[in-house]
């Protein structure tokens, strides 16, 4: 992705940089957000062992994420489905069991964003699987220790943007409800528009 070319700046590479276009993320560029009715929230959060020090959830901001948005979603009627990664999917029975107003699931993340019009996240690839699916993203940071990812807009309240840093709850139903109203949001801002099959095909013949 554009993200992904982005940050190059911040490396010290030499040779050619090759632009493929997406390769290997989900994707369906003709998806039209607005006839989906459900929130996806893709999941950093991982055992301990695989944690890194810096720049996913800890498990203690993760489950305090979980209320507030089992609390907005009971306030909102939101339907949230919360896509566990695969290092934490066995906790999934108990989870549903403590936040109801959740759907929580794990697997193949289209089958989410098939139903989504947004997804929630923090640092997980799923942002750019997102965005090759036509659908806005909210980078949410209700911790604010971190540091932004992504060079996203920060004004809830503005629309027509594919991504956005939110630090506060008030700010993600204003957000939500932003992004309900947009209409033409610029998705290659982040992403190649080109499909898959079609990068693939074009980086074989270029190789041969």
């Amino acid at each position: 992705s554009k993200i992904n070319k982005k940050s190059l700046e911040t490396l010290n590479v030499t040779g050619k940089i090759i632009e493929t276009g997406n390769l290997i993320f989900s994707e369906n560029i003709e998806n039209n957000f607005k006839k989906k009715k459900k929130i996806t929230y893709a999941v950093t959060s991982k055992r301990l062992p695989a944690l890194q020090v810096h720049g996913v959830e800890y498990y203690f901001e993760f489950y305090s994420n979980l209320q507030k948005l089992n609390e907005l979603s009971k306030k909102k009627n939101y339907q949230i489905i919360v896509h566990l990664h695969p290092g934490i999917k066995n906790n999934l029975s108990n989870f549903q069991k403590i936040f109801k107003n959740l759907t929580f699931t794990s697997g193949d993340i289209s089958k989410s964003l098939k139903q989504s019009f947004l997804t929630i996240s923090y640092s997980s690839t799923v942002i750019e699987d997102s965005l090759y699916n036509k659908i806005p993203v909210v980078l949410l940071d209700l911790h604010k220790k971190k540091y932004v990812h992504f060079e996203c807009e920060r004004d809830p309240m503005k629309t027509d943007k594919a991504m956005y840093y939110i630090d506060e709850t008030a700010k993600l139903e204003s957000c939500i409800e932003t992004i309900n109203k947009s209409k033409n949001i610029p998705f290659d801002d982040y992403i190649y528009l080109n499909k898959t099959k079609k990068n693939i095909s074009k980086l074989f013949q270029n190789l041969i």
